[in-house]
């Protein structure tokens, strides 16, 4: 559980990278540690390993239900499941935008104080 807290401390924008670099297949574990940690975020090579292990397995946290990748061989089938995994990463840099977009707007509009993190929405 305690590595779940460390990922949800980083933006959106930075995990959207990592995931890319990920997912890329150009960095190895501990390049991809030393690249969060050169970013401000102090995580572990083990913290990371297992991040890596959990994309690159098929996003199992987020559907439990899908069969084990190592077992599937079928090469359209692990197409689909990598452009699955990129249109998620998408998704999570258009959310980002999204919301820094709409902080923005709101900060602007005369008379209107921005609400917390834990704004009535």
């Amino acid at each position: 559980m305690a590595r779940k807290r460390i990922f949800d401390s980083i933006p959106d924008e930075v995990l959207t990278e990592l995931d890319e670099r990920i997912l890329s297949k150009q960095y190895s574990d501990l390049e991809l540690c030393d690249w969060l940690n050169n970013q401000g975020f102090k995580v572990s090579k083990n913290t990371v390993n297992r991040y890596c292990l959990d994309l690159r397995s098929g996003f199992r946290n987020l559907l439990p239900d899908f069969p084990d990748p190592n077992r599937v061989t079928a090469p359209e089938y692990i197409r689909k499941l990598q452009r699955f995994g990129a249109l998620l990463i998408h998704r999570r840099a258009i959310d980002a935008e999204i919301k820094h977009l709409e902080e923005e707007l709101i900060a602007a509009w005369p008379g209107h104080e921005p609400q917390g993190k834990g704004g009535g929405r």
